[in-house]
């Protein structure tokens, strides 16, 4: 791990800025001098890690029904998008901005990486291969990420081309991508090493997970969306992805650890025991802003943040109860203390109204976010000072509470065991909906919220696949998921445009908020507008300025 963050240090010391993690390489190294030797290799391999999603992907929720950004128009527009503001011209998708999946400036570093990374000499190919291994895997998925999006793309394979050749190319079908995809992620299974491995380099394993993600894709494209991009069926692409997840489960290298607060948190960075693959970060060297952003005022050992992202309410109240049923069917559900008999992540990973949360001097007192309290010693009211929010709660997994420090170094975790056993069970739903395993993985999941099992509904493919859809949002809250889960099963149409098209927060009347801040039924603060168009959603709007330098590249329909 050593030799990965000093690239990325020195990277750091010379861009100064805080989207430092999005930079390009250094420099293009002199090919009569490098190219040589494994450490040759091993810098080249280092800089691609800049490449792997970074703790700006905790920001993504906000592109669906889980979070709530409190400037929409940030980020170039990131939080408009599910309201409905997504065009070809938005600075968030432009090929030139940071936050783009449009990246063939990374797809040319990483192609000439594996071009010259040939060169070396070793005595033991299998270092070769590992190096290789590493790179494909990047390159798999940086393209996956694009054609998830963007559907067709320019495929460039195997080696950089020139920019007047890049200026010639059209988009090969999604069909073709997804081949070339695949080829990539199967190699990287192949060369990479079969071990455990918490340095954050990336091994076998993590190429396991990816192949199963890409390989739910095309298979939910199939099921789904009803277009094939394989010449494989839904069940046997979903029977596969299945076969790999399995493989790591069986492999008794990993587990769910216990506390699912500090998994999150820098304190066990490269020690826990459910981390597969994480994007790395160091304690005043490599930082990241999840600390200062996803608190509101008065919270804290800092005192809190910019209230930058809250939560809605229909996530809130999607936790269930401890006996498995909704809040609206549990009998042990109280209105006016809605936390008690919860799912308990509900309250491990969320700041919530009428419930204990550290503040500045140490002290645990009530969290007040309704106006009614703004001006007072509750900082995080909305419209108060340091609240800033728009509705009342707040997701707080991966932020450090007890922490002085502004900026964090916790990892960001890509994958894990716990969505290893709901990939799991949600694959075998898909291709062998009898499977004892699909409860068992999902028991695994549930049981360490203090919920049951789901056994009961065993062979009941569509009940499992909507209770599957549903334990992913809870249990992968603000890890880069729920939108494109959305996406992929073709349920952004439903979640994304509820009635009124509404996200809402907290019971808006003072006497509804104090006395039954958990009923429901009560008129409560209307959030955020949010809006799906199904026409033409499920694939974003080609980038305006790729268009604008090449136009034999066409625009998606309806954009």
């Amino acid at each position: 791990m050593k030799k990965i963050l000093a690239i990325l240090i020195l990277a750091i010391a010379v861009t100064g800025c805080s989207d430092y993690l999005d930079k390009e390489p250094l420099h293009t190294p002199d090919e009569t001098t490098f190219w040589k030797t494994e450490a040759d290799a091993e810098k080249a391999i280092n800089s691609l890690y800049n490449y792997l999603p970074n703790a700006r992907r905790w920001w993504t929720e906000c592109y669906s029904d889980n979070a709530i950004m409190t400037n929409a128009w940030g980020e170039g527009g990131l939080g408009e998008i599910k309201q409905g503001g997504l065009s070809a011209t938005t600075g968030h998708i432009q090929s030139g901005y940071h936050w783009s999946p449009w990246r063939y400036d990374h797809i040319r570093q990483i192609l000439y990486y594996i071009k010259n990374v040939q060169k070396i000499e070793v005595k033991d190919q299998s270092v070769k291969d590992n190096y290789e291994g590493q790179a494909r895997f990047i390159l798999a998925l940086r393209y996956f990420k694009m054609t998830r999006v963007f559907g067709d793309l320019p495929l460039i394979k195997e080696e950089p081309v020139s920019i007047d050749e890049a200026r010639e190319l059209t988009r090969s079908s999604q069909k073709e991508v997804f081949a070339y995809i695949a080829e990539n992620v199967n190699k990287a299974v192949d060369m990479l090493p079969d071990v455990h491995d918490k340095s954050g380099r990336i091994t076998k394993d993590a190429a396991l997970m990816l192949k199963a993600e890409v390989w739910m894709w095309m298979a939910s494209l199939d099921r789904f969306h009803g277009r094939s991009v394989s010449d494989k069926s839904a069940d046997q692409l979903f029977a596969e992805a299945a076969t790999a997840v399995k493989s790591i489960v069986d492999k008794n290298r990993y587990v769910l650890e216990d506390d699912f607060v500090t998994l999150f948190q820098s304190v066990t960075n490269n020690t826990d025991n459910e981390t597969i693959l994480a994007r790395q970060y160091v304690e005043d060297e490599i930082q990241n802003m999840i600390n200062v952003l996803g608190v509101p005022g008065g919270v804290s050992l800092r005192g809190g943040g910019w209230a930058s992202f809250s939560a809605p309410r229909n996530l809130i109240d999607d936790y269930e109860c401890t006996d498995g049923k909704s809040i609206k069917e549990s009998p042990l559900y109280d209105k006016a203390n809605p936390w008690e008999n919860r799912d308990s992540r509900l309250t491990s990973w969320f700041l919530l109204p009428k419930y204990p949360v550290l503040r500045q001097n140490g002290e645990y007192t009530l969290f007040e976010s309704h106006p009614s309290y703004a001006g007072t010693d509750h900082r995080e009211a909305l419209g108060g000072e340091g609240g800033g929010g728009r509705s009342g709660y707040w997701g707080v997994k991966y932020v450090e509470m007890d922490n002085q420090i502004h900026y964090g170094h916790q990892n960001f975790i890509i994958y894990r065991y716990g969505e290893t056993l709901l990939m799991l069970a949600e694959c075998l739903n898909e291709s062998d909906p009898t499977n004892s395993l699909i409860a068992w993985a999902m028991n695994e999941v549930r049981s360490r919220g203090g919920l049951p099992g789901v056994d009961d509904i065993l062979g009941n493919q569509q009940a499992m696949r909507e209770k599957i859809l549903h334990e992913r949002r809870v249990e992968l809250v603000n890890e880069d998921r729920r939108y494109w889960d959305l996406l992929r099963t073709k349920t952004a149409e439903i979640f994304m445009n509820p009635e009124g098209n509404q996200l809402y927060g907290i019971n808006k009347n003072e006497d509804d908020y104090n006395n039954a801040v958990g009923d429901w039924t009560k008129e409560k603060v209307i959030a955020e507008p949010i809006k799906f168009d199904a026409s033409k959603g499920y694939l974003w709007p080609v980038p305006q300025d790729v268009i604008d330098k090449n136009d034999k590249i066409t625009q998606n329909p309806g954009w």
